[in-house]
């Protein structure tokens, strides 16, 4: 098939009327541009305030270190398992900086202490300040994430007005999840861009069907491969929206299908062999070289051809195994990403240890992601999500069956590929094992928002006025929480769920706590004058360089007492020490006197209340 691809009519949903704009909706117009530009400047400041207040987040020295490192030496660890350009991104400022990059330039499989002392030098024991190479660091994703709010802006508009283009706008900045992830030197906002721009790019040619703009998707697609992993799940998506078209017009073909996307695929390919620098190389170049002992035993240990090779290699340390030699002879090209999948597999197959609603495991549960994105959704989005269900089943389930499948058939392209990628994108995250963190699933909540506003705020759609102003109130809501929320966004939860305090009744770890609070525990302790601190602590910040001077929790009430000390507790370290070794079970029998940020309890023991 060549030429474009007829367009569907904007029947069901997207009505073909438009009604009349009101006062309030011409001043928007008019002012569209300054309207959106405050929003997002809104964003940005808020952002810029709260990361003044927090200390490094738990990844984030990794990340810098490694991106730094590929942009000095174009070599990444050789046990990492995240592609370089998530990490470039918010290191690239830092080389006007001129860093020191500490320790060995390479590790294989590394020491965990090893690697957060390296962390930590980085960022601590540098020609400048820890605070000066984070603000660099996190301006570059703070600017990522205005780029996304523009394109939200840009297609929203461009597609279904510029009314719910404020919205969709409105919506993004005024969310916490956005807020607090998007100011950490991470890849999680990183990747929603490119996610985004891969559906979006993708729902171009499908339109047009020209094989430039699948060329154009596979730059993107590559792009975001680049960033993480994840958006591998892209090329399903991909497929599944063009078997929707094929069943809306049948103007398609298996033969065009695969023909584009074999260009997605070497676009795709290209765009990810550029980041990597072209790399060419043995899978394990310095494998040999640096092998220590400890890495045979590790390999001895698991399954199948490695285990054998771990054992071979055990009973013979001075000989080189046979898969071995092919391994550092043999030159491929982004040898790097192959090491990097295959470590990103282990890790899903092996798991990730996670709390969830009392219960802690390594196996994750189905119903993680549905939970979690019910709890830290804020209340007003719920509302309109639940809105706009509604409208979309009284729409397009009103009628009966035969007319419901003709408005199916006959929806216009854009409402398939804010739906279907959500869907898979989701239903692929609740079978994951590593449960930690809502921001696994952002990138679908930017298609979530158009979907949203395009139904409620459309001049296309004809809803009543009550149910607009009902949707107005409910977006007036999501700003109204998130300001509230101010300046703890990690540890946001909405209303119903009890808010931040009863948080940790749901889940822990990336949802409330990275490490951030360890500025906040320092400046509470000073403003109690407490000098005497128990500490147990989730972080990667080092505590000296905020002049706490703490031990660690005692195991027994008696010998916490004896101590004198106050214990500052984290509530994820409490968390999973409930589901593992119980050593702090005698804090059940105590309420805590205060709680500092989202992620330490205070107990007094002199203070704290007993339970009974």
């Amino acid at each position: 098939m060549t030429g474009p691809m007829p367009r569907s009519s904007l029947e069901g949903v997207a009505g073909t009327s438009e009604r009349p704009v009101g006062r309030t909706g011409l001043f928007l117009e008019r002012h569209f541009r300054s309207a959106a530009a405050l929003l997002l400047l809104t964003m940005a400041v808020t952002q810029f305030a709260a990361m003044h207040m927090e200390t490094v987040a738990n990844d984030e020295g990794f990340y810098l270190l490694s991106g730094y490192q590929y942009l000095k030496t174009g070599k990444l660890p050789l046990g990492t398992e995240h592609p370089p350009l998530g990490e470039v991104i918010p290191a690239l400022p830092l080389l006007f900086l001129n860093l020191h990059v500490p320790g060995r330039p390479l590790i294989v499989l590394p020491d965990q202490s090893e690697q957060r002392a390296r962390e930590q030098q980085f960022l601590y024991a540098n020609r400048y300040s820890a605070e000066t190479i984070l603000l660099f660091a996190r301006t570059a994703d703070i600017l990522v994430t205005m780029l996304l709010g523009v394109v939200l802006l840009w297609w929203t508009r461009r597609h279904f007005g510029a009314i719910p283009a404020l919205a969709v706008v409105a919506l993004f900045s005024f969310d916490p999840n956005f807020i607090a992830h998007g100011h950490y030197a991470m890849t999680d906002l990183p990747v929603t861009l490119g996610f985004l721009l891969g559906v979006l790019s993708w729902n171009v040619f499908l339109a047009e069907g020209r094989s430039s703009k699948a060329a154009i998707c596979g730059v993107s697609t590559g792009i975001a491969i680049a960033i993480k992993y994840n958006a591998v799940l892209l090329i399903p998506i991909y497929v599944l929206l063009y078997l929707v078209r094929w069943w809306q017009h049948g103007h398609c073909s298996l033969r065009h299908l695969a023909r584009s996307m074999a260009v997605v695929g070497a676009l795709a390919f290209l765009a990810v062999y550029a980041v990597f620098g072209f790399e060419t190389e043995p899978l394990l170049p310095e494998y040999r070289m640096i092998r220590p002992m400890s890495l045979s035993a590790k390999l001895a240990q698991e399954p199948d051809s490695l285990g054998k090779m771990g054992h071979w290699l055990l009973q013979h340390p001075g000989a080189m195994h046979p898969s071995e030699f092919l391994l550092q002879r043999m030159p491929v090209p982004l040898a790097s990403l192959y090491r990097s999948l295959a470590i990103h597999a282990q890790h899903q197959v092996s798991g990730h240890p996670s709390y969830f609603l009392g219960m802690y495991t390594a196996d994750g549960w189905w119903y993680y992601f549905p939970v979690v994105m019910a709890v830290k959704t804020p209340t007003g989005l719920l509302l309109l999500f639940l809105l706009a269900v509604t409208v979309s089943a009284i729409v397009l389930f009103g009628e009966g069956v035969r007319a419901s499948a003709r408005k199916l058939k006959n929806l216009n392209q854009d409402w398939y590929a804010l739906v279907v990628p959500c869907l898979f994108y989701l239903a692929v995250c609740m079978r994951s094992r590593i449960n930690i963190g809502i921001r696994h699933v952002l990138p679908i909540y930017p298609l979530v928002f158009i979907w949203i506003a395009a139904i409620l705020f459309s001049r296309r759609l004809e809803i009543t006025l009550p149910l607009r102003r009902a949707a107005a109130l409910c977006l007036a809501l999501v700003a109204a929480e998130s300001l509230m929320a101010f300046p703890n966004y990690m540890g946001f939860f909405n209303v119903p769920s009890g808010g931040t305090r009863m948080g940790w009744k749901y889940v822990v770890d990336s949802n409330m706590d990275l490490g951030q609070d360890l500025k906040r525990l320092h400046v509470y302790l000073a403003d109690h004058g407490i000098s005497n601190v128990c500490l147990a602590y989730f972080g990667a910040a080092p505590l000296p360089y905020f002049g706490i001077q703490a031990r660690e929790v005692p195991w027994t009430f008696e010998e916490a007492r004896g101590s004198g000390c106050v214990v500052a507790m984290s509530i994820t370290q409490r968390m999973f020490d409930r589901g593992q070794a119980g050593h702090y079970r005698w804090l059940d029998h105590l309420t805590p006197v205060d709680v500092v940020g989202s992620s330490y309890w205070i107990y007094d023991l002199h203070r704290s209340v007993e339970k009974h």
